[in-house]
């Protein structure tokens, strides 16, 4: 669906990386809001979008690996996903990042806007994690 601007895939156990991937591959895509909120079937997620502006894939308990390059992103919700390992994240215009209570072991960020990043609880995060 070219126009479409919502997209609420919550608690849809069979959403898949490949199907998140196909939401962003169309160059037309308009999509600037995003909830897969408890997806499970999400393991390794990398979203492209330069019209992003919100994205909720809090609670999804077997998502390892995020990488984000949204330049539009200005909320962004990833609480509770237990699993998670790696977080990356290209974008110019997000202010805040909530980290918080994931086993990071990595993190990227490179985002010019960002004036405050929580990364409390991170017990799994060395010198070398950022």
């Amino acid at each position: 669906v070219p126009n479409l601007v919502e997209l609420d895939l919550s608690f849809c156990p069979l959403i898949t990386d490949d199907i998140m991937a196909h939401l962003f591959t169309s160059s037309s895509s308009c999509l600037e809001k995003l909830m897969v909120r408890g997806c499970d079937g999400l393991q390794n997620t990398r979203i492209n979008s330069s019209k992003l502006r919100v994205l909720d894939i809090s609670l999804c308990g077997s998502l390892k690996e995020v990488e984000l390059n949204c330049d539009a992103l200005i909320d962004l919700e990833i609480g509770m996903c237990l699993s998670l390992q790696s977080f990356s994240i290209d974008s110019s215009s997000i202010p805040s990042i909530n980290l918080s209570m994931l086993p990071l072991n990595r993190i990227y960020l490179d985002c010019a806007s960002l004036t405050h990043l929580k990364l409390s609880g991170c017990f799994a995060m060395s010198n070398d994690s950022v």
